[in-house]
């Protein structure tokens, strides 16, 4: 001790922590001190430290696990829409076709050749592009066309006419 009557610090003192604990609990401690030949006091101090590790790790874990379910989540979106997508342009490039059938709950697809099983609904999905317009063929109207050439021939004879009076004026100087 010192002349003011304290104590002096012991230079290997670690600091000491008094509580109460359950007579369960201090039997459970007491155990697991005998098995691991600790004190009770450093089973605790183990225990303890053992404690904040494992929440520090079970935290981390927990973040990982969310960020991977957030990811499974978002791929899992993503290959659906994908793999559907894909799916119905590989049927269409089959000769598949989509039928509204409301009696089956909405559109089905239906193979080549069966078509013509279901009348045409006259819907249009405004989400399916359109199919690319191809050229169109003129079939020319047998009555329009001789039309047309009546019409060509009265224009051309006075002209014809025309013509020919002059060539014969000059013809004839």
């Amino acid at each position: 001790m010192t002349k003011s009557g304290r104590r002096t610090p012991v230079k290997d003192h670690t600091p000491v922590i008094a509580g109460r604990v359950p007579e369960a609990l201090h039997r459970q401690i007491k155990q697991a001190a005998k098995k691991s030949g600790r004190t009770m006091s450093d089973e605790l101090a183990y225990r303890a430290a053992m404690s904040f590790q494992w929440e520090a790790t079970l935290g981390e874990h927990e973040q990982a696990r969310k960020r991977l379910m957030d990811m499974y989540e978002r791929d899992r979106k993503t290959f659906e829409e994908a793999t559907q997508a894909d799916t119905e342009r590989a049927l269409e490039r089959l000769g598949w076709a989509t039928v509204l059938a409301p009696g089956l709950g909405g559109n089905v697809w239906l193979p080549p050749g069966r078509h013509a099983d279901f009348p045409k609904s006259g819907w249009v999905d405004p989400n399916k592009p359109s199919a690319p317009l191809r050229p169109g063929r003129i079939i020319a109207d047998p009555e329009f066309v001789e039309t047309v050439k009546a019409m060509a021939n009265e224009i051309a004879q006075p002209i014809i006419a025309a013509v020919k009076a002059g060539l014969d004026k000059e013809g004839g100087k």
